[in-house]
């Protein structure tokens, strides 16, 4: 399982993503920890295509965080951009395109809390198991306006139906053979869907 108590790791590896606070977070990360190398992931999407809208939809995501780093003044170690994936999957294998991770020791992911856990499977999928994988998750209030955490996501209908598309969505992607294949579907949990006017349409988007 990943880790989180953590000092240094040989790469930080940042899922792209249009979350304002993730820029907030990876400056706190770098001002307080070390790195020898930076990779973040992030193709181009137009903001039609976005659940959390970009101010700049016209250049890569990663390339757009970069950027908003930069204005923070930071001292920032050697940076990679991987600018081509639209996808968790694509993040991690276009990104081992760039950078030998079999030379690697010990990874550091940022991302979301919400999905978390499908992106930690997909990157224990396809790297090898002597590499030690730390988390270093952030929360956002940008799709609800509210933060959805492990202690209140069950109290409202958005975050709920949130919850179980996330879980939905590691099955499925299990089931292709992109992530980890650790997760088992809940006997009866069409009644679940039932209760919370759940929709299985659209899961594998």
């Amino acid at each position: 399982m990943p880790k989180t108590d953590y000092n240094r790791a040989d790469l930080l590896f940042v899922f792209g993503s249009g979350y304002p606070e993730l820029i907030t977070h990876l400056s706190s990360i770098l001002k307080d920890k070390c790195f020898k190398t930076i990779i973040i992931s992030g193709g181009f999407k137009s903001n039609s295509e976005r659940k959390i809208k970009l101010e700049d939809d016209t250049i890569s995501e990663s390339k757009y965080i970069l950027n908003r780093l930069l204005e923070h003044n930071l001292y920032l170690p050697k940076i990679i951009l991987e600018e081509n994936s639209t996808n968790s999957l694509e993040n991690v294998l276009f990104s081992m395109k760039l950078i030998d991770f079999t030379q690697l020791n010990s990874i550091s992911i940022v991302c979301n809390n919400l999905g978390s856990g499908r992106q930690y499977r997909t990157i224990s999928k396809h790297i090898l198991e002597s590499i030690e994988i730390y988390f270093d998750c952030f929360t956002s209030i940008a799709l609800y306006g509210y933060e959805i955490t492990r202690e209140n996501w069950f109290l409202q209908k958005p975050s709920r139906v949130f919850v179980f598309g996330e879980y939905l969505r590691n099955i499925y992607y299990s089931q292709l053979g992109h992530i980890k294949d650790d997760v088992e579907m809940i006997e009866d949990f069409a009644d679940i869907y039932s209760k919370y006017g759940i929709s299985t349409t659209g899961i594998g988007e």
